[in-house]
């Protein structure tokens, strides 16, 4: 499987540590900042910085969207066009403008745009349409159980957050 971060501030640097610690063997990465690039690059020494967006999205099987919310939905469509399933940070667009677009070409490519409440697939198919094991795919889930993304309820599924909880607790200093 490959995944494509776009956008390698401290946020898309997270999820590349979490995709890499659960098994996700091809990761690349593109930020339009050179400085940041090579700073994921020495940060997360399996990533492949690529110079351009399109470049980083050649035969990835997903993309996680983490630059300003302002080119989520252009980014996206880049995305789209090249077969990628997607995550998109929130928020997802700053306006209406081109969401209608987007949703038709989701539409179009068989992709979803989940939001708050909605319900993942089950883990069986998104291990099957992802080509990874099952396992797999659970840890990926916990991980975003555990940022408080992701909500299980027992006996109906996990869910998208409608609101995201951060826990403190192991928060030792803001330095």
């Amino acid at each position: 499987m490959k995944i494509a971060i776009l956008g390698l501030g401290s946020i898309g640097r997270r999820h590349l540590q979490n995709f890499h610690a659960v098994g996700v063997e091809t990761l690349t990465g593109y930020d339009s900042s050179p400085e940041q690039r090579a700073a994921a690059a020495v940060q997360c020494s399996y990533l492949r910085a690529t110079a351009t967006a399109a470049e980083a999205l050649d035969g990835a099987d997903g993309a996680v969207i983490c630059t300003p919310p302002d080119s989520h939905v252009a980014i996206g469509g880049l995305a789209l066009e090249r077969g990628a399933h997607l995550m998109i940070e929130k928020p997802f667009a700053v306006s209406a403008d081109g969401l209608d677009a987007f949703l038709k070409l989701c539409d179009a490519r068989g992709r979803r745009v989940l939001g708050p409440d909605d319900a993942l697939p089950a883990e069986r198919d998104l291990a099957t349409d992802l080509d990874v094991s099952r396992i797999t795919v659970r840890k990926a889930i916990d991980g975003l159980v555990g940022e408080g993304l992701l909500v299980r309820r027992q006996g109906s599924g996990t869910f998208v957050c409608a609101r995201v909880e951060k826990n403190f607790s192991k928060l030792t200093s803001f330095s």
